[in-house]
């Protein structure tokens, strides 16, 4: 087995589909509050009740997110544990015979096993920190969807539904918040919660997979390491994907391995996102796992750019689910007629939105020959759907 391109692209499943359920919860208990609140008249009333119901939200943002961590601390050292195994695992198939250990061998190393300590503890502090700002950005979230919706109603422009409908309406769109990168362009990349969980915990896992792979080779005695390949790669890493290097650089035959792959940096190997690994080779026993020979860097690039377009489309199908499931918690909690009937053309279009994005999807993948990945427009509890009952129609086109 090894880290391929594939599994490190789901690698995180479990843990966002926790954090994609809580977000989903939050914002549909915020949609509730909205339409509670805003059914207050004078303006004393409203302020105490829109306080009241702030610090409510709090308490059960709080109390799901804290769930949510539980859940997640489980599944963060599932999703280490059988990493640390996957990636050993094919290292074991390729090196000699009279070096070979066995897993639990590795296990009980205690150099390994502090390596592997760190990293569960290090994946745990990510999602420490995306929870510790969540409970905050929902209060935030609540405010400025209620304080729109009343500067809305009590200058006249709208009536207090109309008003209650375009606060979830934003809601419904903008989602909790959003969190930035920079870029090397000088811009701001912003993601969703879901998206930026993603992103942490498969550099978390690589990296510390990478560490391993590092001292496996010091006790192997191995200064030489192959990494892995595959079409659809960042451009960047392309030119240095499926080569043997020497880790010491000493070596007249191999490039230098940090200063050909960035090791250890964000934008180099192992770095943010990276679906690369590595793995150690042996001069005169090892035989290249890629033939390089055959690789077509401008299919590459045609291939990454879908796959780019593809992440982009399949955003915007989880922003309309997760506009969809707003919209029905707040049309749930709606008592008059008049915001009840509101509602659910609102949410008629969005159920409309969605549909157009799906099929924007599906056909795109279809006519670029794509592998069409359920998992990640998945939304856990989305009209009662089940992961087990997702599968894909399609085959790979790449491995």
């Amino acid at each position: 087995m090894i880290l391929t391109p594939r599994y490190l692209a789901g690698v995180a499943d479990g843990v966002v589909d926790i954090f994609s359920q809580a977000e989903n919860e939050i914002l549909a208990d915020i949609a509730r509050r909205i339409v509670k609140t805003g059914g207050v008249s004078n303006t004393a009333g409203w302020q105490l009740q829109k306080m009241r119901e702030a610090g409510m939200l709090n308490e059960d943002t709080v109390k799901q997110l804290a769930a949510a961590t539980n859940q997640s601390e489980a599944e963060i050292q599932r999703m280490l544990k059988e990493s640390y195994k996957r990636a050993l695992s094919f290292d074991i198939d390729v090196i000699p015979a009279d070096l070979k250990m066995s897993f639990s061998q590795v296990m009980n190393n205690p150099a390994f096993r502090a390596i592997m300590l760190q990293g569960v503890n290090n994946a745990k502090q990510l999602v420490s920190n995306f929870t510790k700002t969540t409970a905050g950005a929902a209060q935030t979230a609540f405010f400025n969807s209620l304080d729109v919706s009343y500067l809305q109603y009590v200058t006249g422009a709208v009536t207090r539904e109309e008003a209650v409908r375009s606060a979830l309406k934003k809601l419904a769109q903008q989602g909790i918040f959003k969190v930035a990168y920079p870029q090397n362009n000088g811009g701001v990349l912003y993601t969703s919660v879901e998206a930026a969980v993603r992103r942490a915990l498969t550099t978390a896992v690589n990296q510390s997979c990478a560490k391993l792979q590092i001292a496996n080779c010091d006790m192997l005695g191995t200064d030489l390491v192959e990494t892995t390949a595959h079409m659809g790669a960042r451009p960047s890493h392309a030119v240095w994907q499926g080569k043997i290097f020497s880790r010491s650089g000493s070596s007249k035959k191999y490039p230098d391995f940090v200063k050909s792959t960035g090791y250890g940096t964000g934008d180099g190997l192992c770095g943010w996102n990276c679906r690369h690994s590595f793995f150690p080779y042996f001069e005169g026993y090892s035989t290249p796992a890629y033939d390089m020979s055959k690789f077509d860097s401008e299919e590459n690039a045609r291939l990454y750019e879908e796959e780019q377009k593809q992440r982009r489309y399949e955003r915007m199908v989880r922003e309309a689910k997760r506009e969809v499931s707003t919209l029905e918690a707040g049309l749930d909690a709606a008592e008059s007629a008049e915001l009840q009937e509101g509602l659910t053309a609102d949410l008629r279009q969005a159920k409309q939105k969605l549909r157009n994005r799906q099929k924007l999807l599906r056909e795109y993948c279809e006519d670029h020959d794509l592998y069409n990945d359920y998992s990640r427009t998945y939304t856990p509890g989305y009209n009662g759907i089940s992961r087990t009952k997702i599968v894909s129609a399609k085959t790979p086109k790449t491995k």
